[in-house]
């Protein structure tokens, strides 16, 4: 979130993105961002010693910055003729989770900057944000956490799945809800133990099977019309078992959903990847071909789409591969 300052009775008000900086003595700050939900990130540039700069209070209570760095401006060492480079400068504060919180930012003992913004809940992997620990791999690529929310363009998708319904690989419920609240019928199937199954939301708990992911799952054939299996198959050892399965006991269509995983070549030459990679638990990698070819023996039309559409550093991307496959 960025934000544009605007002045009300003598005090810069938060508003829409930003479009001006802030002047200080020796500098301007460029950026007030609050990342991951909980990172507020002020940034610029200044010749004063940037650890000193500003005091920050949320809700009335003093917050201290979390780290402070330096960062690479040559355009700001050209403009003033200072030889160093490294004139920018960045403080993050890790917020506490609150709603309608009113956050304040002062320089020299006076408001530059106020808002209001909802502070949210933890966001995947906290600790990245900013620890004293030392961080092992065991902790970083561990189980990946479930999704809660569905995308629209998956969600439009499923909504042409003909009822009744399995979410296969359910997790943390986010497309089994939303169908549910688009009056479809609709179940789920989890495996027992795992990180997915312990964030089923406990108003959904009777509507999911917990089993110990083996397969055949516990269903007859053709119990349902059609399953839906979003960001889940790559996740499964045995990836062909389990759209055999899931073919098997869907009587007209299924829905697949997994990671587009062209987007690491495209972002190669940034240096950027896809923080779902960090997850242990991702086994397989599909293309659109691959995934298509592990489908076309169980179903005979497979429809292929990909959403939804990002741009990254200026590169076109997309986040997921969808196949949308009928039986006869």
């Amino acid at each position: 979130m960025r934000t544009r300052l605007s002045r009300v009775g003598g005090r810069r008000i938060a508003a829409m993105p930003l479009t001006s900086s802030i002047p200080l003595t020796s500098g301007f700050i460029d950026e007030a961002e609050l990342l991951a939900g909980r990172l507020l990130r002020v940034s610029g540039w200044t010749l004063d010693d940037p650890h000193r700069l500003l005091e920050l209070q949320v809700d009335g209570r003093a917050i201290g910055p979390s780290a402070c760095f330096r960062t690479y401006r040559p355009d700001v060492s050209a403009a003033t003729g200072n030889p160093n480079r490294f004139l920018g400068f960045a403080q993050e504060y890790i917020l506490a989770a609150a709603s309608n919180a009113s956050i304040d930012l002062s320089y020299n003992g006076h408001s530059i900057f106020s808002m209001k913004a909802t502070i949210t809940v933890l966001p995947d992997y906290p600790d990245l944000l900013g620890s004293d620990r030392v961080l092992g791999r065991d902790l970083i690529y561990s189980e990946g956490p479930p999704a809660r929310i569905v995308t629209p363009e998956i969600l439009a998708l499923a909504l042409q799945l003909p009822d009744p319904i399995l979410d296969f690989g359910c997790g943390g419920c986010g497309p089994l809800r939303a169908l549910l609240d688009a009056g479809r019928n609709v179940l789920g199937i989890e495996k027992s133990g795992s990180l997915a199954a312990s964030g089923i939301p406990e108003d959904l708990r009777s509507l999911v099977t917990i089993y110990d992911g083996s397969f055949p799952m516990p269903f007859p054939d053709a119990s349902f019309n059609s399953v839906l299996a979003t960001e889940v198959i790559e996740h499964v050892p045995n990836y062909r078992a389990a759209i055999a399965d899931i073919a098997r006991v869907a009587s007209r269509a299924a829905l697949f959903t997994v990671p587009d995983n062209s987007v690491i070549p495209i972002c190669a030459g940034k240096g950027l990847i896809p923080w779902h990679y960090l997850t242990g638990d991702h086994l397989h990698f599909f293309t659109q071909q691959s995934l298509t070819a592990a489908i076309k023996p169980h179903f005979e039309d497979v429809q292929v789409y990909r959403a939804p559409q990002l741009r990254i550093d200026g590169l076109l991307t997309y986040s997921n591969i969808l196949a949308m496959c009928f039986k006869g």
